[in-house]
């Protein structure tokens, strides 16, 4: 197994050194950066947009959020792969084949592959399971919410964090894509986390290959030169599940 280094990874980072993505690399991710306003959790729970809990609700929502703050551990890890090769319906990173019409049109024109896993880590879901058990059904709700929210801002910190690392060497950054997307079935993870020698974030797969910490996601994002599809491609446009509940 590689040994991974580890690092900070903060908002005001301007750029990620060359050679620190060769290897995989660990980064510890300030909460900070990550943090979510509590209207974000109000949606999460069910308040439509520009609707406000009451004082009681609101109250206990700003106390969960001071708690996550203090037991969240935000960690990202990913690696730097060449792209082999890509065809109509799969993309071949380092050796290893997925298979995915729509993640082999989003890397169309992409020399590199970043495969990284990030996780909040086990503490708030570990908090909500626990108040779930001592009869707290709601403030678990809340809890949960948090932490879903925490997995969405963890990997919107990371998109930023790729945007300005190809920016800074003149190249450009798609949209990330996992496993469980459109027509990527969820055994992708086993490939992925592959690529990833070993350093996970503390992440671990499941015989079925769910991931534990459950408040984690993992893929790919592509790194290729301006002008290719990249950039502006759109995968539920080119996807045939015109069922999903992800379709915007």
């Amino acid at each position: 197994m590689t040994v991974a280094a580890t690092s900070k990874w903060t908002s005001t980072d301007t750029g990620i050194v060359e050679d620190s993505l060769l290897t995989p690399h660990r980064f510890d991710v300030s909460y900070e950066d990550i943090c979510p306003v509590p209207t974000a959790i109000y949606r999460q729970i069910g308040y439509e947009p520009g609707k406000r809990p009451g004082p009681r609700i609101a109250g206990m929502v700003a106390a969960r959020l001071d708690e996550a703050a203090q037991i969240a551990r935000p960690a990202i890890s990913a690696i730097s792969l060449p792209i082999d090769a890509t065809a109509h319906d799969h993309v071949i990173v380092d050796g290893t084949r997925f298979d995915s019409a729509v993640l082999a049109g989003l890397l169309a024109g992409s020399s590199e592959a970043i495969a990284f896993a990030m996780t909040v880590g086990p503490e708030i879901e570990g908090l909500s399971r626990e108040l779930s058990a001592n009869g707290a059904s709601f403030d678990a709700m809340v809890v949960d919410a948090i932490g879903s929210t925490l997995v969405q801002k963890l990997v919107r910190h990371l998109q930023t964090l790729m945007r300005k690392r190809a920016e800074s060497r003149g190249m450009v950054a798609s949209r990330r894509f996992c496993p469980g997307y459109c027509d990527w079935h969820v055994n992708g993870q086993a490939g992925l986390f592959g690529l990833l020698r070993g350093e996970t974030a503390g992440i671990r797969l499941t015989e079925s290959l769910l991931m534990i910490p459950h408040k984690s996601m993992s893929g790919i994002v592509g790194i290729g030169i301006p002008g290719c599809q990249q950039r502006n491609y759109v995968p539920c446009a080119n996807c045939q599940m015109r069922d999903c509940i992800g379709r915007g």
